[in-house]
């Protein structure tokens, strides 16, 4: 189902990602992370949580990636 954009955020730039979010019309924030060098873009959806929530959350993400990259 469509919903309508409500508001975009300005992207924040985090170790080589800008993380883009959109607030969706139900409440919806999606989350676009794109990698400068493409390769490890990712979407995420979330629900009722707050934007700082969420950053910390992509955050997290982005560290963990990192990391399993860094061990390979």
């Amino acid at each position: 189902m469509f919903y309508p954009t409500v508001r975009e955020y300005k992207s924040i730039r985090y170790k080589g990602y800008d993380i883009f979010l959109t607030l969706k019309l139900n409440n919806m924030m999606i989350a676009s992370c794109l990698h400068d060098e493409d390769s490890n873009s990712f979407t995420d959806r979330f629900m009722d949580y707050p934007k700082k929530e969420i950053v910390n959350m992509l955050k997290d993400k982005i560290n963990q990636m990192k990391g399993n990259t860094n061990e390979q």
